[in-house]
């Protein structure tokens, strides 16, 4: 095994994965709108959007969870172009 292969780490990208922000943000949006329509008994569309938020990010979660995003930590990319330095 070359010492290139032995320093190449994988880790997971974390909470930086979209997939984490998104489903957090439908979370949060989820729990406000199953709320309010509890509160407001004659708004039953926001329970029923709560609801649905929440089955979406707890989805988006688990998708997240069984299927994680690898980031390559050798560092050959960390300057940010693509493009050729002439």
């Amino acid at each position: 095994m070359s010492d290139n292969t032995k320093n190449k780490r994988r880790q997971t990208a974390g909470f930086g994965d979209i997939r984490v922000i998104i489903g957090s943000l439908m979370g949060i949006y989820g729990v406000i709108l199953t709320i309010m329509g509890i509160a407001m008994t004659e708004a039953k569309a926001n329970l029923w959007a709560g609801v649905g938020l929440l089955v979406v990010c707890a989805l988006l979660l688990l998708w997240n969870t069984f299927s994680p995003t690898y980031v390559d930590e050798s560092g050959s990319d960390a300057g940010g172009s693509t493009g050729d330095r002439s």
